[in-house]
């Protein structure tokens, strides 16, 4: 029996199980779930200058930094030749 197969036996089963079920039911299950999920891991993240902006304006800063990085790593790596590719 291929991977493809069984998984598609086991997706037809858990549909099946699930209809047997109020969505109420689901939703508490998956509330519950997404709980145990999220209580396993911590984000604390250092204080610093961005430390006031909202998380996804500080994870944008903090990746223009590595690819800014990641150029300069290359200009040095590969001296005499700049790509305007390398910017973007």
């Amino acid at each position: 029996m291929t991977l493809v197969l069984r998984a598609a036996i086991l997706a037809r089963r858990r549909l099946e199980a699930a209809l047997t079920r109020s969505f109420a039911a689901i939703l508490k299950d998956a509330a519950a779930n997404d709980y145990r999920y999220r209580s396993c891991c911590t984000l604390i993240l250092p204080e610093g200058p961005n430390s006031k902006l909202p998380t996804p304006e500080r994870v944008a800063r903090n990746n223009r930094r590595r690819r800014e990085f990641s150029l300069g790593w290359e200009l040095i790596r590969r001296p005499g030749r700049f790509d305007t590719d390398l910017l973007d």
